[in-house]
Formats: structure tokens, C-alpha cells, sequence
């Protein structure tokens, strides 16, 4: 089966160059959807009534957390393989923003979280799919950071990257100590219960070589990865110069990022709105042992071969040009 990167037209104008990772304003105005061809090299129309006009989270499980403004405001999981959904209290959508990353706690079952964590600011959203009470808004501290150039000033530090494995969420804001989220032991004196892990050992790569880092954090099959991507930052043009791409797995036993070679024949798809996922390589006719990182301002994708370590860029010439970017995947089996 063919995965569609999937890419949302924007109304305003929203510069690459006022972040590492192109944002979006928290009540920007969407248009219509579009899906590209990889396969093809070709864009294609988004007839699919879901997406229209609504505000959209895509998922590395391959499902979608749609909303439906008021009037008759609506929210629910969708999953585009077969169009199944599950109905899901309302968004107080006012107050959550477009520029979320979304995440299930495990796959969709009597009993999963559905979560947004807002790449703006200290703030995650939740809901329990397995009561009937509403969605949940939690204002967490996970430390500061420095603001450059002026050192004087700090901000609060979000949650990024991060990904869902085994009904937890990890997240790293730092090489030396790895974030837990475990919604399993909430309360309502703790509803969000955060813990850490120390790292037995700290990575040690070379950021100075390059301006911009970019790091993911994905599950795949059941283990939790982090992939470094080292690039110049550049903006709109030219395509970005990408140094170098490194992946670890995390051995919970041992508490170490291990440095990887492959991927178990399964393939990394990434792209900038802090989306992470793993899928078959060859179910989805996308080359084994690869991390494919897409660049949607620069319609450009890298490709790296964990195994062989090589790399290379393909122009997407078709794709039109935007801040709004993810893939659409086959969902996880149930």
C-alpha cells in the first residue's frame, strides 16, 4: 500500500525562518487539503469530507484526531484505510491549538489516551478513551532553556520530541535523562503522572558541525528510537544540506542510547511538525532501512539508508509549497 505524504494550503503567510521547525499560528485558517504521489511525483486532490475545513492531527498510528467547529462542534478519531471512527467528546477548541503534536497512547482499544501537547507552550490536552468524562487541560515544568542570543532571559521548555510506546509516552529534553508520562497511574490529586530516567550514558555527536539540529523520538515495533538529523536550517531555497543522520535505540534494561545500523527492514517517515512513525518498507513500497525526512517548504525529501549509510535528496517538484506537512499511513492492526 502506497503512503501519501499529505500537506494542508495556508491562507497567511508563515515565514520557515522564524523557527527551526516551521510552525503554524494557533488559529490560522487551513485550506484545502492536498495529497502528493511519491510513486507518481504528482499531486493529487483530497476528496475526503473528513478533512475539509476542520482542524486535523495526524498520528504515527495512522489515525486522525479531526474536529468539526461549532456550530454542531464534533470530535473524533478517523482512520483513513476504512473510514472507521470513534466518536470522542469535544475539543474546547477556542483554546487548543492547531500547532499540536498528537499521540495515542497505544493502539485505539477499550482502553488508550488520546493526547495533544502543544508545540507552543507547557501545555498538553487529554482524554481517557475509556470513560465518559471530557478532555482535560494539564500545565506542566519540565525546566527551562537559555534564550539565544540574549542570555539573560529564559523560557519554559516543551515537550519534544516524543513518542507513545506500551501505554507510555517518553520525551527527551535533554541526552542525559529520558521524561516518562504514564497516564496508567493518574489521580485526581496527580492526573499526569511525569517521572525521569537517568541515561547510564550520554550521546555524544558533533552539533557544532551544523546550525540546526533536528532530533525525533519514534516507535517502532515495540522499542523506542530517537533519530538525529543535522542540516544547515535554511529556508525556502535552496534545499537544505544535510550533514549527517544518526539512530539510537533506547535498551530499557540498560538505560543506554544504542547506535543502530538497521531497521528491522521497516521504514522511519518523519516530517516537520514534530511527526515520527514506522511502517513496513515493503507494504508501503518505501526502500528498507531508511529514514525518509521530508522538507515540505524546500519540496524536497532526504532519504538515508541506516544499513548502508548513504543518502540522498529527491525533489518534489509537484508538492506545493506549505507549512502544514505529515503523512498519511495504513493505520496499526487493532
Amino acid at each position: 500500500m502506497e503512503v501519501w505524504p499529505a500537506v494542508w494550503t495556508v491562507t497567511s503567510d508563515v515565514s520557515p525562518r522564524s523557527s527551526a521547525v516551521p510552525r503554524l499560528q494557533p488559529r490560522e485558517v487551513l485550506g484545502e487539503p492536498i495529497l502528493y504521489s511519491l510513486s507518481e511525483k504528482k499531486a493529487v486532490p483530497c476528496d475526503i469530507d473528513e478533512l475539509k475545513g476542520r482542524t486535523t492531527w495526524a498520528t504515527p498510528h495512522g489515525w486522525f484526531l479531526v474536529h468539526h467547529p461549532p456550530p454542531g462542534a464534533t470530535t473524533f478519531l478517523w482512520n483513513p484505510n476504512n473510514g472507521d471512527k470513534i466518536q470522542l467528546p469535544p475539543l474546547p477548541a477556542a483554546n487548543v491549538s492547531s500547532n499540536c503534536t498528537c499521540l495515542l497512547s497505544d493502539k485505539p482499544g477499550s482502553s488508550f489516551v488520546v493526547l495533544l501537547l502543544d508545540d507552543t507552550g507547557p501545555v498538553l490536552w487529554y482524554h481517557h478513551c475509556s470513560n465518559n468524562n471530557g478532555w482535560a487541560r494539564h500545565e506542566y515544568d519540565v525546566g527551562t532553556q537559555i534564550l539565544y542570543p540574549d542570555d539573560t532571559q529564559q523560557e519554559k521548555l516543551v515537550i519534544t520530541p516524543v513518542a507513545a510506546c506500551g501505554g507510555k509516552v517518553y520525551f527527551s529534553t535533554s541526552f542525559d535523562e529520558l521524561g516518562v508520562i504514564d497516564f496508567s497511574f493518574s489521580t485526581e490529586e496527580e492526573p499526569v503522572a511525569f517521572s525521569s530516567m537517568a541515561m547510564a550514558e550520554v550521546v555524544a555527536d558533533g552539533y557544532g558541525v551544523a546550525d540546526s539540529a533536528r532530533v525525533f523520538m519514534v516507535e517502532s515495533e515495540g522499542d523506542v528510537y530517537m533519530v538525529n538529523l543535522l542540516d544547515d536550517g535554511r529556508g525556502i531555497s535552496p534545499s537544505p544540506a544535510v550533514y549527517d543522520v544518526t539512530v539510537y535505540r533506547m535498551d530499557f534494561s540498560r538505560r543506554p542510547w544504542v547506535r543502530v545500523h538497521d531497521l528491522g527492514g521497516r521504514a522511519f517517515l518523519m516530517s516537520s511538525l514534530n511527526f515520527a512513525a514506522s511502517r513496513p518498507a515493503e507494504s508501503c513500497d518505501m526502500e528498507k532501512d531508511c529514514v525518509y525526512m521530508w522538507y515540505p517548504w524546500e519540496k524536497s525529501m532526504c532519504i538515508y539508508n541506516v544499513r548502508e549509510g548513504t543518502m540522498k535528496m529527491e525533489k518534489l517538484d509537484g508538492a506545493p509549497r506549505t507549512s502544514r506537512a505529515f503523512w498519511m499511513l495504513p493505520t496499526d492492526d487493532l
